[in-house]
């Protein structure tokens, strides 16, 4: 027994009223079998569009996909989907059918959908319809198509990349023909499927924090989906704090990476500018000068290609490009990240370098990871403290200064501002107005 919301009931009931069948399917069985609360309830009919809107007609009602059998019930402001079943066409393009076919068979709508766990159906008065071992592949936590792998992914090549996320998010194994389909047709995906859509594939993946499924993702599929991270395979870091090669210490420090899409990403990105700036000395020791720089343009490219947001790309580039920074700071150095960087990203850097570290060899964490805590532990007894480390915290502003000694406005003033900035945050001591004015005086004098 599925306990259905009594809004669904109702819209069930009111189909069958009408002398239509009406059920539960898809991804809201599937979460309630596995006792997990559907975040939407979706019904499928043998009614066409036209006869639910009819139906429902004096209720809020859109035609959200009328092309594809897809209507749109709001109840109490909650929308549910309603979609007649349906056969589909060709999908010539790898994505969507051409055309799809009304039907008034529930066999038919359920044998075209991707995977088993997702073509489970649900009545009050039928009970579970479950045509293709849905349930059993749920108990045995497996993923596996409806029918031909080949067939389903030649479909809709998304649903490659829905597999690994379905694999990740519910820590489900792939089933094997599913999984060498996938290795098949991965060329695929990039050229049918729209960089939004695989981003978004991508995210919920990454947010899943199962890593070994992550891992198994980036193993098959990496090299279409972010080939400039699995181009780093063999890259060899031979020197005192490594033990992996580039690819492998990447996937470690995604492995020790903090819940934070943010983290996530930049640990798949910040050290793939090392390919290219890779150089061995006499002794056989590897070196890779400026490649946080090549890494941040990389991951730049990468983030944009991908369609995700400004503020996303912001910080992954500027992690990437600061990662590479020595823990150990004094107190007017941490001042100083805190005005360059703000509150938020030079805790993330501080976040990042310790996933970094961990995926070093045990030297690394035995000299960094005290030194990463210590610093953390600064940044907050500094932000406690309220010591000045920006120029809105000095108790003098540019018009003090253009008053107090005749500055004219512009350069000059924000150079004496800068000036009295690094001052205070080696001594907090100095933030006064009438201290700050005679510092410059002294500085102009001399």
């Amino acid at each position: 027994m599925i306990k259905l919301p009594k809004d669904v009931e109702y819209i069930i009931n009111e189909l069958k009223r009408a002398g239509y069948e009406g059920f539960a399917a898809g991804g809201c069985v599937r979460d309630s079998l596995l006792g997990k609360p559907p975040t939407d309830w979706d019904i499928t009919t043998n009614a066409a569009p036209e006869d639910v809107m009819r139906v429902f007609k004096n209720r809020r009602i859109l035609p959200t996909g009328i092309k594809h059998g897809t209507v749109t019930l709001f109840l109490k402001n909650i929308p549910y989907e309603i979609t007649a079943y349906r056969l589909d066409g060709m999908y010539s393009d790898g994505r969507r059918p051409d055309n799809v076919t009304f039907t008034n068979d529930l066999t038919e709508d359920l044998s075209r959908r991707d995977f088993t766990i997702n073509a489970m159906a649900y009545g009050p008065s039928r009970g579970l319809v479950d045509l293709f071992g849905g349930r059993e592949d749920l108990k045995n936590r497996i993923i596996r198509c409806v029918g031909s792998a080949k067939a389903r992914f030649s479909e809709d090549y998304l649903r490659i990349m829905r597999a690994y996320r379905f694999s990740a998010t519910l820590d489900f194994d792939l089933d094997i023909e599913l999984k060498e389909a996938s290795i098949a047709l991965r060329e695929n995906i990039t050229p049918k499927i729209s960089a939004e859509r695989i981003r978004v594939e991508l995210d919920k993946l990454l947010i899943s924090g199962r890593f070994n499924r992550i891992a198994a993702f980036m193993e098959d599929l990496g090299s279409v989906i972010l080939p400039e991270v699995t181009a780093l395979r063999n890259v060899p870091q031979r020197n005192a704090y490594h033990y992996l090669d580039v690819y492998g210490h990447t996937m470690e420090a995604l492995r020790h990476a903090g819940p934070e899409l943010c983290l996530k990403l930049c640990a798949l990105l910040h050290d793939t500018g090392k390919a290219l700036a890779m150089t061995v000395d006499s002794g056989g020791i590897t070196h890779f000068k400026g490649h946080a720089a090549i890494s941040e343009n990389i991951a730049r490219d990468v983030l944009k290609r991908l369609k995700y947001d400004n503020e996303t790309i912001d910080t992954v580039t500027t992690l990437t490009r600061e990662h590479s920074f020595k823990p150990g700071m004094s107190r007017g150095a941490a001042k100083r990240l805190l005005s360059r960087l703000g509150i938020n990203y030079s805790r993330l850097l501080l976040d990042f370098c310790r996933a970094d570290t961990m995926a070093k060899n045990s030297l690394a964490q035995e000299h960094r990871l005290p030194a990463i805590q210590a610093d953390k532990e600064l940044l907050e007894d500094i932000l406690q403290s309220g010591e000045p480390y920006t120029l809105k915290g000095l108790s003098v502003g540019g018009g003090d200064i253009m008053a107090a000694l005749g500055v004219a406005a512009g350069k000059n003033v924000g150079e004496a501002l800068n000036y009295l900035l690094e001052r205070v945050m080696d001594d907090p001591g100095l933030n006064k107005r009438e201290t700050l004015l005679e510092l410059l005086r002294d500085k102009v004098i001399n």
